[in-house]
């Protein structure tokens, strides 16, 4: 269910929360926006790109005792 929210000083948006913290900060994205990632989305138009991966370097193997 989206809810949109009006209010006379900012343009339509929807409010966002992660449900396992309900109680937790909001994140606000503008309704058009919000409209747009979800139309993206339903027709297929996002997917992961692993090329876009964030590159750790490998674990050390060094000890303690020689780094």
């Amino acid at each position: 269910m989206v809810v949109t929210w009006y209010s006379r000083d900012f343009a339509p948006a929807v409010p966002g929360r992660d449900s396992r913290t309900p109680h937790g900060p909001v994140l606000v994205f503008p309704a058009a926006g919000w409209a747009a990632c979800v139309s993206a989305a339903t027709a297929g138009r996002l997917e992961r790109n692993p090329e876009h991966r964030i590159k750790r370097p490998p674990p050390s193997t060094a000890t303690p005792a020689t780094r």
